[in-house]
């Protein structure tokens, strides 16, 4: 019986992140056409900013905020804000837009701390990098699914009709959260404390952890742009699809070799997967090599996810976890945050190469630790 609640709650867990990111990514990606249409071109980029700079600053009172709400209350509220933030767009009201960009990213730090300690609770240590591939494949099998549907739907409904079904989407997946089943303890009195950022068990996969968010928001926002430079408009498609099924299979199946193989050695094999997926994409205009730096960067971009948070969670108590789950959004969003700040501000080759330095500086600091703390 306890292990069918704790299969159910992973279940369910994944079922709600489907649609809600069905929903929502669906929704992020037609914010550009959309807010052209209306006039309002620079709005979508403020959004994005807003979102993640909200992201980052949340996540420092995360494990705080979900110790005192609870965790499943924590992930239905997270849930809820991605609601809000398509029901805004629908609403065209831009003043609750920002806010509701400002919003969402405090309920994206509730929701990613809450699911993942959810996700983990309801593991065996043997299990835990499986069942978070599982919930990071929902993801993104939804986002797929989200943008494909959008944009086949839109050849017979309108922008403003399709962004109703984005929302009725998210809606579907929050009474599956419902059906999660925990002991939902709160802490009404722990005193704010922000140091465990700096803690030696969290601090070492720092460098991992950023130079992998760095690279994927540098992936998704610059990708499209190479791709269309090189081969044309009709080939942007081709390669986005790519990526996505290669991420999808590597968090399928390299979150379990995490389970059977020392979860340090796969971290350096993804890094090395990084660098080498990067540097074949920017060095090569030929569509076999391109294609294949594409699907190399995908397996990369996989697996960090699943892999750090299990390695974690074997170097962390059950109350420490919930700490290295904030840790882990805070760094990444560094790494996104000055992603975003340099796709703006320098060329796209030059931000590909900062990112392969990035993953040899962290494959040096990762061993150097590892070497002096943990062997």
């Amino acid at each position: 019986m306890k292990k069918f609640l704790l299969n159910r709650n992973i279940l369910f867990t994944s079922i709600g992140c489907f649609w809600i990111f069905f929903g929502f990514n669906g929704a992020q990606q037609y914010l550009v056409p959309l807010f052209k249409i209306q006039g309002k071109s620079d709005l979508a980029l403020t959004s994005l900013i807003l979102l993640y700079g909200s992201f980052l600053v949340s996540g420092f009172f995360s494990p705080w905020m979900i110790k005192f709400l609870g965790l499943k209350r924590s992930f239905i509220l997270g849930a809820s804000t991605y609601l809000f933030f398509v029901v805004s767009v629908v609403l065209n009201i831009t003043p609750l837009f920002i806010l509701a960009s400002v919003i969402i990213g405090i309920g994206a730090s509730l929701l990613w701390v809450s699911s993942g300690k959810i996700i983990t609770d309801s593991s065996t240590i043997e299990e835990s990098g499986k069942n978070l591939g599982v919930q990071f494949a929902s993801v993104l099998i939804g986002s797929l699914f989200g943008v494909t549907m959008g944009g086949l739907l839109l050849k017979n409904l309108s922008i403003d009709r399709l962004y109703v079904l984005f929302s009725l989407a998210i809606a579907i997946g929050l009474p599956f959260l419902f059906l999660i089943k925990i002991k939902d303890k709160t802490i009404k009195n722990e005193i704010l404390n922000i140091s465990y950022l700096f803690d030696r068990k969290l601090i070492f996969i720092f460098p991992v952890i950023f130079a992998s968010y760095f690279l994927s928001a540098q992936t998704f926002s610059s990708m499209n742009e190479v791709i269309l430079s090189i081969f044309g408009i009709l080939y942007v498609g081709v390669f986005a699809v790519c990526l996505q099924v290669s991420i999808v299979i590597g968090a399928l199946t390299i979150g379990k070799m995490s389970d059977i193989y020392d979860k340090r050695t796969i971290l350096y094999i993804l890094m090395a997967l990084g660098g080498i997926g990067a540097a074949i994409f920017i060095s090569s205009s030929l569509f076999f090599w391109v294609l294949v730096g594409t699907i190399i960067l995908g397996l990369y971009l996989s697996g960090t996810y699943p892999v750090a948070l299990s390695l974690l969670r074997t170097n962390l108590n059950k109350n420490e976890y919930i700490y290295g789950l904030g840790a882990f959004q805070v760094y990444g969003n560094i790494g996104t945050v000055i992603a975003l700040f340099s796709t703006q501000n320098f060329p796209t080759l030059n931000i590909f190469i900062a990112g392969i330095i990035f993953l040899l500086l962290a494959s040096l600091s990762f061993y150097l630790y590892n070497k002096k703390y943990f062997q």
